[in-house]
């Protein structure tokens, strides 16, 4: 067995103090390192974080204009389509009252015409009549002749 003496012991000590700070001071080094990596890391992500939030209040801005376009847009088709279903009483009531007119009119000109036929029925009858058969000219009947 080998005997070391107290001097060589402290200089043991010593080497090992020294190789324990040399290692000590790499390992901090290499800490800050890290803990400088991760933190500019840490910094991009931040500032991506930051560009999407950006993003995406540009983009909620953007929807809410599009959502007030929207109503908007439902206003103005639910007033066209109110307009157009007023237009379309007012012709079904012109047309409706257009066709009461015609039925009217027909059924006055139709009992107008049948006034006539028995008017010009009263006339033939009344000039056949006064004039002798014999010299009587034909008188054309209704609809014969014109």
């Amino acid at each position: 067995m080998q005997v070391y003496s107290a001097r060589h012991v402290q200089q043991l000590q010593h080497q090992m103090e020294q190789a324990k700070t040399v290692e000590i001071t790499r390992m901090g080094e290499e800490m800050q390192r890290y803990l400088a990596d991760k933190e500019e890391e840490m910094r991009a992500r931040c500032a991506a974080a930051e560009q999407s939030l950006a993003a995406v209040e540009g983009e909620r801005a953007t929807f809410a204009r599009v959502v007030q376009e929207n109503a908007i847009l439902k206003q103005g088709v639910r007033a066209q389509q109110g307009a157009v279903e007023r237009v379309r009483a007012e012709c079904e009531g012109r047309q409706a009252a257009e066709r009461a007119e015609f039925a009217q009119a027909g059924a006055q000109a139709a009992e107008h015409i049948r006034r006539l036929e028995h008017q010009n029925y009263t006339l033939r009858v009344q000039l056949e009549q006064l004039i002798p058969t014999s010299t009587a000219p034909e008188v054309p009947r209704w609809g014969e002749g014109y």
